[in-house]
């Protein structure tokens, strides 16, 4: 009777260990892929120089979101890098269930990319939500 209540103590601890590891072990969720755009004028030949401003947030995890700005290449390319954020499942659900309560909360991953030349847009800007393919250029106008 003993070792039966050994081996029932040995089990039910080995299952709450393996619970805890899975419940705080970190990962990471990607916000928005590795994005590469090229920006454009009408006639398709690239603007080089132009400032491009990515905005991302993962609106079930975080509070704010992030920026950045760069400028395109010679060839009219930017060039965003993945944007991931870490958490456990315990982080993640207290987090879900508190955006549940707000009416007005959005959630999930969402990112926009912004041109910030000179020139007005001929495109719309290109934005991201998971599912949506990735857009592969800005186009704008020049007089």
């Amino acid at each position: 009777m003993k070792v039966i209540k050994q081996k029932r103590w040995l089990v039910t601890g080995a299952f709450i260990a393996g619970l805890a590891v899975l419940l705080f072990y970190p990962f990471e969720i990607t916000v928005v892929p590795a994005w590469t755009l090229r920006v454009v004028d009408q006639t398709h030949q690239p603007l080089r120089g132009s400032r491009v401003r990515q905005s991302w947030c993962h609106y079930t995890l975080e509070t704010r979101s992030h920026e950045e700005e760069l400028l395109s290449d010679g060839d009219g390319y930017v060039q965003f890098p993945r944007r991931a954020i870490g958490t456990n499942l315990i982080t993640w659900a207290a987090k879900f269930l508190a955006r549940v309560v707000n009416v007005h909360s959005s959630f999930g991953p969402s990112a926009s990319v912004y041109y910030l030349g000179d020139y007005p847009l001929v495109s719309d800007e290109p934005w991201y939500q998971p599912g949506r393919p990735l857009a592969t250029e800005i186009v704008v106008r020049r007089p």
